[in-house]
């Protein structure tokens, strides 16, 4: 999954000096991997092993990218998208599950996450390479194949896009669920404490450096003031701001994050950010919080905090969100 250079969010870990135990010591490494770096760092009594693990996380994070990046013809997702409209196609449990996945996170959402955005983030890549924002009768032919209603998921791992024309774009969630394939992994192996830090935007934090009571890290939107510290230990983390890769046509601005429901991308900034148990669902409610705001009382943020950024710099967010701003 192809992404620019520029960032949503930047978290710089802030190191300190008692976060080594007696017996375990800190392993770090970054890649890139997904057209961005992903960083993973662990604590561990056993250099061999902490080695090994860390590169069964990047080759995690590899294998989704050859399975879901819609930049690579022979990827998985772009085989599934090459059928669309010709029935159902068999694929692999893994494909299966992280489509079964995000279609719970388009119905828990209302519809503002949705990877059957395809067609209309196409129609606006052409928009800017050609100066000219698509015409109402475009937008509203490629409207017709947005919606995960038009997905099937068939039994024995078979899955049907049933109009033609129809594109699965992962660029929205694909890190978020890295992160947690990473994570998944790594408590599986024993990890008690790990950070793994995808494109500065989705994160986890497993446990927490020794003798810290949690991971600190310095939340930072481009070209803003820090807004504070965070305190993060058995968390997701998730960021997005509109203006995280702008673009414009005609002398207009536009935000990279397009609305599923009408095929427009957003004008003014906003920024979010979400933590909760899980990157994939972490990600997805960013999306939500920049399109439809948030309501303190809603049941779809159990387990969840949120700060949200309006383009006029006020800040709201839940009352138990972790930050530190002195």
């Amino acid at each position: 999954m192809r992404r620019r250079a520029a960032l949503y969010v930047f978290l710089l870990l802030l190191h300190s000096a008692a976060a080594r135990a007696e017996n375990a010591a800190p392993y770090r490494e970054m890649r890139h991997v997904m057209g961005t770096v992903l960083e993973i760092i662990i604590y561990h009594d056993d250099a061999k092993e902490a080695r090994r693990l860390l590169d069964r996380g990047f080759a995690l994070a590899q294998n989704l990218d050859d399975l879901l990046s819609n930049y690579k013809p022979e990827s998985e997702i772009s085989r599934l998208n090459q059928r669309a409209g010709h029935g159902r196609i068999k694929v692999t449990p893994e494909l299966y599950h992280f489509i079964a996945v995000t279609k719970q996170l388009w119905q828990k959402t209302d519809g503002a996450f949705d990877i059957t955005i395809g067609p209309i983030m196409d129609l606006w890549k052409k928009a800017e390479k050609t100066g000219v924002p698509p015409s109402l009768r475009a937008l509203e032919e490629s409207l017709r194949l947005v919606g995960m209603r038009h997905i099937i998921l068939h039994e024995s791992f078979e899955i049907e896009l049933c109009h033609k024309g129809m594109i699965l774009d992962t660029g929205g969630i694909g890190k978020g669920y890295a992160v947690d394939e990473i994570a998944s992994y790594l408590k599986r192996a024993g990890v008690k404490n790990a950070l793994i830090n995808f494109g500065h935007s989705s994160i986890y934090a497993l446990g927490s450096p020794p003798e810290l009571h949690a991971w600190r890290l310095l939340l930072k939107f481009p070209d803003q003031e820090p807004l504070g510290i965070l305190e993060l230990k058995d968390q997701a983390f998730s960021a997005s701001d509109t203006f995280g890769r702008p673009f414009e046509i005609a002398g207009k601005k536009y935000a990279h994050l397009v609305d599923p429901k009408n095929g427009t991308p957003l004008t003014h900034r906003v920024q979010a950010v979400v933590l909760g148990p899980s990157s994939t669902e972490a990600e997805a409610l960013s999306k939500y919080v920049i399109l439809r705001g948030w309501k303190r009382n809603s049941m779809l943020w159990d387990q969840t905090e949120v700060l949200r950024v309006t383009d006029n710099g006020e800040m709201e967010r839940s009352e138990s969100f972790p930050l530190q701003t002195r």
